[in-house]
């Protein structure tokens, strides 16, 4: 961007310098000036192959700063949009763990179970790990609080870690979200129970 203001005050000064002097030579060939002045033919000669290499010039310099520009705006739409489908597949795994989940409470058949965590953690794995964090952390937080409960839940050892981390993290954040913090504490209290 830096890149640009420089390229784009370049172009500005050199534009000024061509337009001072397009008017200056102006003023030199006005009718009456050059005719009784022979000896500023050559100075009216060099002010026009000025104006031309400084109309190329601009051109050349506009058309990079086009390209640089351009290639700034794709670049920025292109990470806006990889972030966007991130959130969204994010939050659509989720809500297919939290189907299994409901399934599980309704069945307590372990593979609902395991559906669950398997599809929550693609949500994560794949997903809110390369969200921003400043941005879509409540989402983060679901998916991280909707893990560490189904790991207490399915009370493995191998998740044991996982589980604490998860509801650590939530724990640490569950102030800024007063609408999700009774579940949140929930979770962590669940997690504290099973994981001692």
């Amino acid at each position: 961007m830096k890149t640009g203001f420089i390229i784009l005050g370049m172009t500005v000064t050199l534009g000024l310098s061509i337009l001072i002097s397009y008017l200056l030579w102006g003023r030199l060939t006005t009718p009456g000036v050059l005719q009784e002045n022979l000896k500023y033919d050559i100075f009216k000669d060099l002010i026009t192959l000025i104006l031309s290499i400084g109309g190329i010039v601009i051109a050349i310099a506009g058309y990079f700063i086009y390209l640089l520009i351009l290639e700034k705006t794709k670049a920025a739409a292109q990470s806006a949009a990889e972030e966007e489908a991130h959130r969204v597949s994010a939050g659509v795994l989720t809500h297919v763990g939290l189907s299994y989940w409901h399934d599980f409470q309704r069945t307590t058949d372990s593979n609902d179970l395991n559906e669950a965590i398997d599809v929550t953690e693609l949500a994560y794995s794949r997903h809110t790990e390369h969200l921003d964090e400043r941005k879509h952390e409540r989402l983060i937080c679901d998916v991280k609080n909707n893990l560490a409960y189904y790991y207490a839940k399915r009370g493995s050892p191998v998740d044991r870690k996982t589980a604490k981390v998860f509801a650590d993290y939530v724990e640490e954040r569950s102030s800024k979200y007063p609408d999700a913090k009774e579940t949140w504490v929930d979770t962590v209290e669940f997690v504290r129970k099973q994981y001692p």
